[in-house]
């Protein structure tokens, strides 16, 4: 049998825990709060810890990102009775939980989560230095409202889709509406170009998505945005916020947006630009009391992803430059909040066929796209 490190601020929640679990044979120890779970399991060693999310001086998914990091093969079962967008329990997961339970379960479920995590291989080198990155890249966006993230479009991918663009400009250019000074956009691409449908629920960007809002994600919006070659015309960078945010949730995040970069971004064209922190503070600061000289510029590869608080501070940084810069935007929320947008068509082959989680993605239709399913 296992030595089992349970992690639980509540002392009857533990007992009930060490019951269930001595009376299949484990030896069991205890902890109030990750802070001292980290030193019993330096101390001890056990060979599984369950942990609660919401606890007092360190948290669970603070717990599970310090032991990631200092122990890549430890086994861990995260639990919690939070829901909504407090539930972090997708955060958990994607910091490397073998298992995750809400509250409340049964001995039954418990002691299957306990097999399940016991009976899982232990974490290879590279898996370890995988889930090291990923956790960096959630409490990067946790203190900043934002987080690059590298290839999350292959090399084949970006061409796919710039190619799908092209037809889509060719084919159905009054779709595309000019904004003026070179900006075009479309909300529309998907209906015509099946090529855009991974452009709107990213793979590779799936976990980190999920861990910052939650399971209830669903998609707001879509579009492709063009930003002509400026040679010698004027520049600007137009700060501003797409929506509030929610202070009292563990990201802050209200809506969360994705930026996939479809052209190289350097010092020297346009950019996708933010000011960190700005969406992360109980009360939103104002533009006037931000330091400008604290914005980032974001610069990648074709392929590179930005995600993005849609509270923080950005700008589309118009520079002068010889250089295209292409764009495809996503909006996301959560399905038990209000709608943020009712630009995008959604076509019904992103969801028809397709297994749960990706329904549940596309479960709550904004008004265009609703009406359109009811009455066509």
């Amino acid at each position: 049998m296992a030595r089992i490190l349970v992690i639980e601020d509540e002392e009857d929640i533990r007992k009930i825990y060490r019951g269930m679990l001595e009376s299949t044979g484990h030896e069991v120890f205890e902890a109030p709060d990750g802070k001292e779970g980290m030193r019993l399991f330096r101390q001890m060693h056990p060979d599984l810890i369950i942990t609660d999310i919401l606890m007092p001086h360190k948290d669970g998914v603070e717990t599970i990102r310090e032991l990631r990091r200092d122990f890549p093969n430890v086994r861990i079962i995260a639990v919690t009775g939070a829901r909504g967008s407090f539930n972090r329990l997708p955060a958990a997961r994607y910091l490397g939980a073998q298992h995750v339970l809400s509250k409340p379960f049964t001995m039954q479920e418990l002691q299957s989560a306990v097999a399940e995590a016991l009976g899982s291989p232990a974490q290879e080198d590279g898996e370890g230095l995988k889930r090291e990155t990923t956790g960096e890249s959630l409490a990067f966006y946790q203190e900043n409202g934002y987080v690059v993230v590298p290839d999350a479009l292959s090399a084949q991918e970006v061409q796919i889709v710039n190619e799908a663009i092209d037809r889509d400009l060719s084919e159905n250019k009054p779709l595309w509406r000019n904004h003026g000074n070179g900006r075009l956009q479309s909300v529309h691409a998907l209906l015509a170009q099946p090529d855009l449908d991974a452009t709107a629920r990213p793979p590779r960007l799936l976990p980190l998505m999920e861990a910052i809002l939650g399971q209830d994600i669903c998609v707001e919006e879509h579009s492709v945005m063009i930003r002509a070659p400026n040679p010698d015309g004027p520049v600007e960078c137009h700060w501003h916020r797409d929506a509030t945010h929610l202070p009292n949730q563990p990201y802050h995040t209200r809506y969360l947006s994705i930026v996939l970069y479809l052209t190289h971004g350097s010092d020297a064209t346009h950019t996708f630009s933010v000011l960190p922190g700005t969406s992360q503070a109980p009360e939103l600061p104002a533009l006037n009391a931000c330091d400008l000289s604290e914005a980032r510029h974001l610069i990648g590869p074709a392929g590179t992803a930005i995600l993005f608080n849609t509270a923080l501070l950005h700008a589309g940084n118009v520079r002068q430059t010889p250089s295209e810069r292409r764009t495809i935007h996503l909006y996301c929320g959560r399905s038990t909040d209000a709608g943020l947008s009712n630009h995008t068509i959604f076509p019904r082959r992103l969801w028809h066929g397709k297994d749960e989680a990706t329904r549940r993605y596309y479960s709550r239709p904004n008004l265009i796209t609703r009406l359109l399913l009811e009455r066509f």
